[in-house]
């Protein structure tokens, strides 16, 4: 029996449908990872931006949670979305740590609600030590031989150190606590000490040749003569016993006798005026005090320091003129 090739046809149909379809499932099946995308996690949405105030910020955390928060951290302000949690969640979620003296409002344990507010006040204690300037007291005292309104520093006043300790608590860094803990003087002020002239200049009468004194005392002179001047003490010497004979001491002055006869009865004052000496008798001599020089006498070698080197006018006064000292 002859077979007519026509008769397999159906069957070889068939076979070629199901090896298609089973390819394309095969190939279906290895496409699927790269045909479909895969899942993506949104990330955070975060906006900074300035305020234009110095040091302030202002920051937008969005986590696409349920509750809107705003969380104030000393200088910045921070909003975010955050889903359930406590406040130290959405806390730890801003980045914001906080430290040991730091204080939130409300407790970090506490659970999150819509349109929550959230304080963060950063509390910084310190010790601190602070010098300051301790101002010297001036000492005023009366110069006689000084001419009235004349002054003359005797001692350089010095400024004082004090050392102080507190304990400071700064919120947000503004100081809102300062205790005292120890004040100490490290260094004493020195006190400023001053004389001041009390002694009013004579008026010269030079046509009458007359000086007229601070109390009115009218004194006739026979002349003047301008000379330097310096000073001597016999502090701390074992002699005081003046040329003349008499005990040195202030009112008695040295000459050079060529100039100034021994004995004479003088009045030596500045001649600007500055300064007096005042009433005084030539009764000592001095291996320096040679011509137009005169020495006039202290108590003290400070005085003498002092006064230095002047120069003098020496009215010479009539023999018989009384000077008691």
């Amino acid at each position: 029996m002859k077979l007519n090739p026509y008769d397999r046809a159906p069957h070889s149909r068939v076979t070629g449908i199901l090896l298609l379809l089973g390819f394309t499932g095969l190939l279906y099946a290895l496409m699927m990872p790269y045909a479909l995308p895969a899942p993506v996690e949104l990330p955070t949405r975060h906006y900074v931006f300035s305020t234009g105030l110095s040091g302030s910020r202002k920051q937008i955390i969005d986590t696409g949670g349920a509750y809107s928060l705003t969380i104030t951290d000393a200088d910045q302000t921070v909003y975010m979305t955050f889903p359930a949690g406590t406040v130290a969640d959405a806390l730890e979620r801003a980045g914001i740590t906080v430290h040991e003296y730091d204080t939130v409002e409300p407790s970090l344990d506490t659970a999150l609600t819509e349109g929550q507010g959230i304080i963060v006040t950063r509390i910084e204690p310190s010790r601190e030590t602070f010098y300051s300037d301790i101002p010297y007291e001036t000492v005023t005292v009366e110069n006689e031989w000084l001419v009235s309104g004349a002054t003359n520093t005797l001692q350089e006043g010095v400024t004082g150190i004090r050392r102080e300790v507190y304990d400071i608590v700064r919120y947000n860094g503004e100081v809102r606590e300062r205790t005292l803990v120890e004040s100490v003087v490290e260094k004493e002020p020195t006190e400023e000490i001053v004389e001041a002239g009390v002694f009013v200049p004579p008026v010269v009468d030079a046509e009458n040749k007359t000086l007229t004194l601070w109390d009115g005392t009218v004194v006739d002179y026979k002349y003047y003569i301008d000379v330097e001047a310096t000073a001597y003490t016999c502090e701390g010497q074992e002699w005081n016993i003046t040329k003349t004979g008499t005990i040195a001491r202030v009112g008695e002055i040295a000459v050079d006798p060529r100039y100034i006869p021994l004995n004479s009865k003088l009045y030596v004052v500045a001649r600007d005026g500055t300064w007096v000496y005042g009433l005084c008798k030539a009764e000592d001599t001095g291996g320096l005090i040679k011509g137009y020089r005169i020495d006039l006498y202290y108590d003290t070698e400070h005085e003498c320091w002092q006064f230095g080197r002047r120069n003098a006018r020496v009215y010479v006064l009539p023999d018989d003129y009384v000077i008691d000292n």
